[in-house]
């Protein structure tokens, strides 16, 4: 459910600096088009509101901890569908600085949780683990 984007530079980040990125995504669908390019309406109707944040938090000289995560609301037909989405840790650390130029290495762990469905009426419809 989350689209978030990489926004980690090669130069490490100060020891005790941070970095924040929060982006607002809407996204709408109501038609599709078919393998033919024929476009068709869609049966239910897909709308999905995203808010995304992107960190960096200078550890040291040399390591940069990276968290990404992600809250959205998902709408399609009778559904419906919100809750923390896309979320990564990772750590930026860097080889070799020389400015102009700099060459670091990152890694990076998706963290999955649950996702839960609900149908228009708020009754609770199912609930799964992602792994």
């Amino acid at each position: 459910m989350g689209s978030l984007e990489t926004r980690g530079a090669a130069l490490p980040r100060g020891e005790g600096n941070w970095f924040v990125a929060m982006d607002l995504r809407y996204q709408k669908a109501d038609e599709y088009w078919d393998f033919s390019g024929d476009i068709h309406d869609l049966k239910l109707e897909f709308s999905k509101l995203e808010l995304a944040l992107y960190a960096e938090y200078g550890w040291n000289a040399k390591n940069t901890l990276v968290f990404k995560g992600a809250y959205a609301f998902a709408d399609q037909g009778p559904f419906d569908n919100d809750g923390i989405s896309a979320l990564e840790v990772g750590l930026i650390h860097n080889l070799y600085v020389d400015f102009p130029g700099a060459f670091s290495i990152y890694v990076s762990r998706p963290v999955t949780l649950y996702t839960r469905f609900t149908n228009k009426s708020g009754r609770f419809f199912c609930l799964g683990f992602n792994s």
